[in-house]
């Protein structure tokens, strides 16, 4: 009996140490199951978004911010990243082979008839290319909505054969080769959506401003082009909050409109001041001939791609001015293109954490008088000078009082007088757009949309347009407020825009309304050795 308990004894030791181990390893698989469960938790794909919301710095800063310039503070910007996709325009001519249109193929004079093929001559235009698609659209998605961009070649504001020009204290040196400034730029619009504009460039990728009836946008390519079948992911996010306000403009001692005209409905139809001239039927067209001028700090900031970018931003620029908001006929014609390489024309004196604005501008004004030709007539005549900078530009550089927020600073009212007729505008990335709009716009005697002087039209107070002090995503920089219409009109009736009469570089430009498409002097052979070489033709 004795020897049966001890075994019944060690038996029940036996089951207790199993059990045991069996509970340990229950509760192992347990923790396990609940880490990866968790884990899963986190990772869970119902969690994730092909939205791509991320702190980023100001556009056009893709390797980090610039030092010396003000930055804003840190802000969520939706970002979306997309590939354009270039789909076949319809065809210029029926005979037009290398812009989409149709391509037959070697008829077989005893088989049936072989369908039409089409041809498509790539995403992005080369730099170089001599011809391309005059009509391409392209589509993509991104927001919750299809984006499909009708565009069409559009180089009216800059001479086809600009160059840039390095200017030293001493000399200067004409740059000789370099993108084909007439072939990058397309303007256009969404399809649907009668209230959209696009400025783009199309060269190695698709770099711009797209404006639709809810949002505006900027586009530009995060890889490198590497030829013309690649589909390249490009950035496309709103027009990002800026900060800073835009100065007012500097008081000019020329007198100007507003000092000595009432306004429009003060006057009857048939009044005979000599400070007014009355509308005529048929709008005379004004032609606004720019020098843009950058300094060394900015072109070697861009690089390789400064002509381009400046262009770029042109582009967009020439387009603002097109909107019908404005209320007059208005052409942007950049007519030359300088880069100051050792010309220093404001230094940042000790204690400063900038530059002064007013003592740049005046500076540069002053520079800019020296290299423009009073003849109207001229291909060396500017209307207006624009200097485009990176260094920290401030209303007050020094002291423990420093602001230097400044964007832009212009002087009110002096287009067309050869001393001050200029603008200051820092380089921000593709936001500069709106900022060289704006500072031109001050040129040309408008004020800021809250300005008191505007207080009489209704609405301006509360709108975001172009004339506005701050560029947020609520604004619309393409629109002009009835303020600066009201300006701009009153300037332009005045006789204070008489040197915009004339056209761009007397004629350099050609008249757009009837300059030929790219292509339609050339033949379908001639088409074809450009693309494949001397002696190729069609089949």
């Amino acid at each position: 009996c004795a020897c049966a308990c001890d075994m019944t004894s060690r038996a029940g030791q036996r089951l207790a140490s199993v059990a045991a181990l069996a509970a340990i390893f229950l509760l192992i698989v347990l923790i396990a199951v609940l880490w990866v469960g968790r884990g899963a938790q986190l990772f869970s794909p119902a969690t994730s978004t092909s939205t791509i919301t991320y702190e980023r710095p100001l556009p056009g800063d893709a390797e980090g911010p610039d030092p010396d310039l003000p930055q804003p503070q840190p802000q969520p910007q939706l970002v979306e990243l997309v590939r354009p996709v270039k789909t076949s325009p319809p065809p210029l001519h029926e005979t037009d082979l290398l812009y989409g249109g149709d391509v037959r193929p070697v008829p077989d004079p005893e088989g049936p008839p072989q369908p039409l093929l089409r041809h498509h001559s790539g995403h992005f235009r080369h730099k170089m290319a001599t011809i391309w698609d005059p009509h391409p659209q392209y589509e993509f998605s991104a927001f919750g909505q299809v984006f499909h961009l009708q565009l069409a070649h559009d180089s009216g504001f800059v001479l086809p054969d600009i160059k840039v020009t390095h200017v030293w204290e001493n000399t200067s040196k004409l740059e000789q080769l370099g993108l084909r400034a007439d072939g990058c730029f397309y303007s256009g619009k969404v399809l649907d959506d009668p209230q959209s504009s696009v400025a783009v460039s199309l060269c190695h990728g698709m770099t711009g401003h797209i404006r639709t009836s809810n949002g505006s946008y900027f586009i530009e390519p995060v890889e490198e082009w590497q030829g013309h079948t690649a589909m390249l992911l490009h950035r496309f996010y709103k027009v990002p909050t800026l900060p800073s306000l835009l100065s007012p403009p500097l008081a000019s001692q020329r007198p100007r409109p507003h000092d000595d005209i009432v306004g429009e409905d003060d006057y009857p139809e048939e009044s005979t001041s000599s400070h007014r001239r009355k509308r005529s039927s048929t709008q005379q067209e004004y032609n606004i001939e720019i020098m843009v001028v950058a300094d060394r700090k900015m072109a070697e900031y861009h690089g390789a791609e400064f002509k381009s970018y400046v262009l770029t931003l042109m582009s967009i620029v020439a387009l603002i001015y097109k909107d019908a908001s404005i209320g007059n006929p208005i052409n942007i014609a950049v007519v030359k293109l300088f880069v100051l390489q050792d010309v220093e024309l404001a230094k940042r004196h000790y204690n400063e954490v900038g530059i002064s604005a007013a003592e740049m501008l005046r500076k540069f004004c002053a520079w800019q008088q020296k290299h423009n030709d009073a003849n109207d007539d001229s291909k060396n005549h500017h209307d207006s000078a624009l200097l485009l900078t990176r260094e920290n530009i401030c209303r007050n550089p020094s002291g423990t009082h420093a602001k230097c927020e400044t964007l832009g600073l212009a002087e009110l009212g002096t287009m067309c007088d050869q001393t001050s007729s200029c603008a200051l505008v820092q380089d921000n990335g593709l936001s500069a757009a709106f900022t060289i709009a704006h500072e031109l716009g001050h040129v040309m005697n408008m004020p800021h949309d809250d300005d008191i002087k505007c207080e009489q039209y209704s609405g301006t107070r509360h709108a975001h347009r172009v004339m506005s002090r701050m560029l947020d995503h609520n604004t619309y920089p393409w629109s002009w407020s009835e303020c600066s219409r009201h300006f701009i009109t009153e300037f332009l009736e005045g006789g204070y825009g008489e040197c915009l009469l004339d056209r761009p570089g007397t004629n350099q430009l050609g008249d757009m309304s009837t300059r030929k498409q790219p292509g339609e002097d050339f033949t379908e052979d001639r088409q074809c050795e450009l693309v494949y070489g001397r002696g190729s033709k069609i089949c």
